[in-house]
């Protein structure tokens, strides 16, 4: 979930089309995740209730403007208080942002790690990726923030980098209890994680995020489903861990990845 730095605040609301069930409990936007565990909370006081109700408005407002452009007043208006009822809560937007971002990011690495070591590699790797892209895909906005924040805070910068930290440790032993004889140096292992988790952040981030000109449509022509986008990376996550490729794949780009692998580098090269 690694981050990088981003500056607009303009946020564009994501087909949501695309997605595809992975296994897993439904991916959803975390202002309903908030809701809905509120809801599940029971009876509480008053004081409680207010406060959850600007949480879920700051969530929405952000999705919807990113942090930048945020304003006390939205979040108010939203939540229907008044901004007086607002900073018995919280001091500023800075201080209800980084109370309901660091929440997101907790719940963001907890769903990361609800997959199963009894599922063959290559599906427990698609899973993964293909349940980080409809995260990003129905958060788009918080994402945003998340850059935005970064730049801002750098208290919650070093929040983010620890999680994409110990996202990334915990990725790496789920792959060597796979294999616990095999002789593989863990460190060499972390950094390919790192380089791979990086490209899919990276392309994540651009195509769901910034929604690039010329890469958007692309992704969208060839992969014109999260499922087909999430396998087609799963295929270079694979490829590049294991030197081989997976037995099977569902989608067509996929296929036309794996026939690549007939090119011979040096055979029939032109100079």
């Amino acid at each position: 979930m690694s981050k990088k730095r981003q500056s607009s605040s303009k946020t564009t609301a994501p087909a949501v089309a695309r997605a595809e069930s992975h296994g897993n409990a439904a991916v959803v936007p975390f202002a309903e995740t908030l809701r809905r565990r509120q809801k599940e909370a029971g009876t509480r006081r008053k004081g409680e209730r207010t406060r959850d109700r600007l949480k879920v408005a700051a969530v929405q407002v952000m999705e919807e403007r990113g942090y930048l452009a945020l304003r006390v007043a939205d979040v108010c208006k939203r939540a229907k208080v008044s901004p007086a009822v607002f900073y018995l809560y919280f001091k500023n937007k800075q201080d209800i942002t980084v109370q309901v971002l660091t929440e997101f990011v907790h719940d963001t690495f907890r769903q990361g790690a609800t997959g199963t070591a009894t599922r063959p590699l290559f599906e427990s790797i698609y899973e993964a990726n293909l349940r980080w892209i409809t995260l990003v895909r129905a958060n788009s906005g918080l994402m945003r923030c998340l850059l935005q924040l970064s730049d801002e805070v750098p208290e919650f910068k070093q929040l983010s980098e620890k999680t994409n930290h110990e996202w990334f440790v915990y990725v790496t032993q789920r792959l060597l209890s796979r294999f616990p004889k095999a002789r593989v140096d863990q460190e060499t292992l972390l950094l390919a994680v790192y380089a791979l988790g990086g490209m899919m952040d990276e392309l994540s981030r651009k195509v769901l995020v910034s929604r690039e000109e010329h890469l958007q449509p692309l992704v969208e022509s060839i992969t014109p489903t999260d499922g087909a986008l999430a396998e087609f990376l799963s295929v270079l996550w694979y490829r590049a861990l294991f030197g081989t490729e997976p037995a099977s794949v569902r989608h067509a780009t996929s296929q036309g990845l794996l026939n690549l692998s007939a090119i011979k580098p040096g055979l029939g090269e032109s100079a």
